[in-house]
């Protein structure tokens, strides 16, 4: 079939939102318009793409609402999103929350629902306001803010498993590309392991392989996906 490229990207203010998708997904054809913005993520800065390491604990056992997902995360993330609105108070602000599974998604709705916060509540109810979405059904959504749980954490052994759900399946690096391409400002990820610890050499999933490196770039910084060839597929 032929093929109709996108020669530029429209949503990104910041050049590092869209630099590994096009360097993974678009062979280096996007062009962009540089910021005049540092190229080292700041956390709370407002652009680009940034890590915040919390010591999160994933449970994949046991009964009830707690399984599957990853309660520190959830907590942080909702503490992030109340403090966005606290230094808010005339405009709700634009955020997104994107998970990796359907189980922290309700986790992190359900914290925000409960926290008693009026504001919230309309925000999450008004078509262009607040949403927390899995990675499967985020298409289509952009805000200036997007937070990501990735919610899986090492095992009790120590080791990070290589399942990440649907990112681990076939295809699954397409879907992470939507995710990560959805905030015109910034995106801060939330995760419970150092991009280190996953050992994406040992799957054929390209998707896994990806979410290392979008994790690496998110630590270090962009050029993260060009110096040492740790961005690579």
């Amino acid at each position: 079939m032929p093929r109709q490229w996108l020669s530029w990207h429209y949503r990104s203010q910041d050049e590092s939102l869209i630099a590994f998708s096009n360097r993974h997904y678009y062979e280096g054809r996007l062009a962009s318009f540089p910021a005049p913005l540092a190229a080292a993520p700041s956390v709370g800065a407002g652009h680009g793409v940034s890590l915040i390491r919390v010591d999160g604990v994933f449970e994949r056992s046991g009964r009830g609402k707690t399984l599957r997902t990853n309660r520190v995360e959830a907590d942080r993330i909702v503490a992030d999103i109340r403090r966005r609105f606290d230094a808010s108070p005339d405009a709700a602000p634009s955020l997104g929350v994107v998970t990796f599974n359907l189980q922290q998604r309700d986790l992190i709705e359900n914290l925000l629902r409960d926290a008693g916060d009026d504001r919230l509540l309309q925000a999450l109810d008004e078509p262009d306001g607040l949403f927390v979405k899995n990675l499967e059904n985020v298409q289509g959504d952009e805000r200036d803010t997007i937070l990501f749980s990735v919610a899986f954490s090492a095992n009790d052994k120590g080791v990070v498993p290589l399942n990440f759900g649907p990112l681990s399946k076939p295809g699954g690096e397409r879907r992470l590309n939507v995710a990560i391409t959805r905030a015109r400002r910034e995106v801060v990820l939330y995760a419970s392991f150092d991009p280190q610890q996953l050992r994406a050499e040992e799957t054929t999933q390209v998707g896994t392989k990806h979410l290392k490196a979008y994790l690496e770039m998110a630590a270090r910084g962009v050029d993260a996906i060009n110096g040492d060839g740790a961005g690579r597929p």
